[in-house]
């Protein structure tokens, strides 16, 4: 590539320009240069060896200093450019020269809090760093092992997958006195409400038994009994008398009076008490009642929901609504909407309590607040079943000889059953001529009402409007809700003026119904015959097909709140 710059000054290629030339040589000088990708030969094959020396606070003095003599021989018995110090906590001049001159490098980190923990998972990532990828090595620890995070695990990891091995040398923790380190709370902190607190007490060695000491502006706000342990939690408690934040101390005094102890400023968030939106008007002074009730963790309120904007903002204060045996008549129906978008969307809690104004009576079914509650606010209602005059006329013809009559009798009875003792009855039969079987009177006479039945039988010819007649004018003498007739026969009657009949009766507030017995061809007149008489149409071919007669229809009304 190198003899491509030749290329200008021979041959067909030779320019004429010798500038041209020179810079044509340069470039191809030039980028045979870029392609051959120079670099830097070291020589990092020789092994590294790095010493990471653990000088916080939290190690035994004598040991600490026993340590960095250790330290120094440690560096003379290999080379300066191939061992390195990775150290933590505090050094002074002196031995920074002396480090300084027998170490490659060295590295001081930072020890952490009050308790002198170690950065050991920093050290570990540093000497894996001062390892070049193209060397070997090892690593010496000398540390008392308590360390600031629990992931010293993975910078073993990378060291271990690289196969540098660590050698470790545990010196021994100094002792400390009694030191908080540590407070926390799971729960809110609200005036009114029991505060609870868990308190970290670390002393290394152990020591001395004594009382562990919350303290605000010189007032023991709680106080419990530190038993001397090395590590210990200790539970707390107090209630707090205001809202805001709250500047306090947390010290341990021992059992021996050891002074100038370690102590921990806290700052604790009080809040206000939970607000209370109470509506109710049935209990004499319930809102001063419930606020006794509740204590100081509540601060109850009392607003007429009538006044929109005073309730408006009175939800957006409070954290819960008690609405304490009221009506719905006492809530307008404004004020209801809001109270429900207040606790489906904003999360305001609702309490509702009480008796009949509440649950039963109150008028709250149907209304918006009752989709929140897990019941129902159903309101009593009365069932009425309307009185019914029904007069049943039966064709005992000879044409309803055998089944047909049997059917019609059986009908009839499924017919008289569902009526009630205040409803009334009567039969009409029809054989050419009519009569009365049983007059009308009171449904509850069922065992003359069957007799009656019982007594028909076919024979005669087939006269039917004589009979209808006969129902009509015994029906507008009765006094009853509802007034029918029923038609039982196999249709071959008479001709005649049938719909003029149908029609007055109709208007007259009588409903016919017709069945049509067996079977036949006489069905058409039998359906014209119901939509006249506005009642409904009925075919009974046999025994298995019994139709289930509607003669009123029963109703409920909601009683009066």
């Amino acid at each position: 590539m190198a003899l491509c710059a030749l290329l200008p000054w021979i041959g067909p290629w030779r320019g004429r320009d010798a500038g041209q030339n020179v810079l044509r040589s340069l470039l191809f000088i030039f980028l045979t240069a870029a392609l051959t990708r120079p670099h830097l030969l070291r020589d990092d094959a020789a092994p590294q060896r790095i010493l990471i020396l653990d000088r916080s606070a939290s190690v035994d003095p004598e040991a600490s200093q026993e340590a960095t003599g250790r330290a120094l021989q440690f560096a003379k018995a290999g080379t300066r450019k191939n061992q390195h110090l990775v150290l933590f906590g505090s050094l002074n001049d002196e031995h920074q020269r002396l480090f300084s001159k027998e170490f490659g490098s060295v590295t001081v980190l930072q020890d952490s809090g009050p308790e002198g923990n170690s950065p050991l998972s920093a050290a570990l990532a540093r000497a894996n760093s001062l390892i070049p990828r193209t060397s070997t090595g090892t690593i010496t620890l000398a540390s008392d092992g308590l360390a600031t995070r629990p992931d010293d695990a993975r910078a073993i990891s990378a060291l271990r997958d690289r196969g540098i091995p660590v050698h470790v040398a545990l010196m021994p923790a100094a002792s400390t006195p009694p030191t908080p380190v540590g407070l926390s709370w799971t729960d809110e902190l609200r005036v009114g409400t029991t505060a609870r607190l868990q308190a970290t007490v670390v002393a290394r060695g152990g020591g001395n038994s004594g009382t562990l000491t919350l303290r605000s502006e010189g007032r023991a706000l709680a106080s419990a009994l530190y038993e001397g342990g090395q590590r210990e939690v200790i539970s707390l408690s107090f209630e707090p008398e205001k809202a805001g934040f709250l500047n306090a101390v947390l010290s341990v005094v021992p059992d021996n009076n050891q002074t100038n102890l370690p102590q921990l400023g806290v700052v604790l968030p009080i809040r206000e008490p939970h607000r209370l939106l109470y509506l109710g008007d049935l209990q004499q002074n319930g809102a001063a009642e419930l606020a006794n009730v509740l204590g100081p963790g509540f601060e109850v309120k009392k607003v007429d929901p009538a006044n929109a904007d005073d309730f408006e903002l009175a939800l957006s204060l409070c954290d819960l609504v008690v609405l304490d045996d009221q009506p719905a008549a006492s809530i307008p129906l404004a004020a209801e909407r809001s109270l429900l978008d207040a606790v489906t969307n904003e999360g305001l809690g609702l309490v509702m309590s009480g008796g009949r104004a509440a649950f039963g009576t109150g008028g709250w079914h149907d209304r918006p607040i009752e989709t929140m509650l897990p019941v129902e606010s159903v309101q009593k209602e009365e069932k009425r079943d309307p009185s019914t005059t029904l007069a049943v006329v039966i064709d005992t013809s000879g044409s309803m000889s055998g089944v047909r009559v049997q059917l019609a009798k059986e009908v009839s009875r499924l017919a008289i059953r569902r009526l009630l003792p205040h409803d009334k009855v009567g039969i009409v039969e029809f054989y050419g001529a009519k009569r009365w079987a049983a007059p009308i009177q009171p449904a509850s006479n069922a065992i003359e009402l069957q007799r009656a039945l019982n007594r028909m039988d076919a024979g005669g010819g087939t006269v039917i409007m004589p009979a209808l007649v006969e129902a009509f004018y015994a029906l507008q003498n009765v006094d009853t809700r509802y007034k029918h007739v029923l038609v039982l026969t196999d249709g071959g009657v008479e001709s005649g003026d049938f719909e003029s009949l149908m029609r007055r009766m109709a208007d007259e507030g009588i409903n016919v119904s017709t069945v049509l017995c067996g079977g036949g061809y006489h069905s058409e007149f039998l359906v014209n015959v119901a939509n006249w008489g506005k009642g409904r149409f009925y075919n009974v071919p046999n025994r298995f097909n019994l139709p289930e007669i509607l003669l009123k229809q029963p109703s409920t009304a909601k009683l009066p709140a």
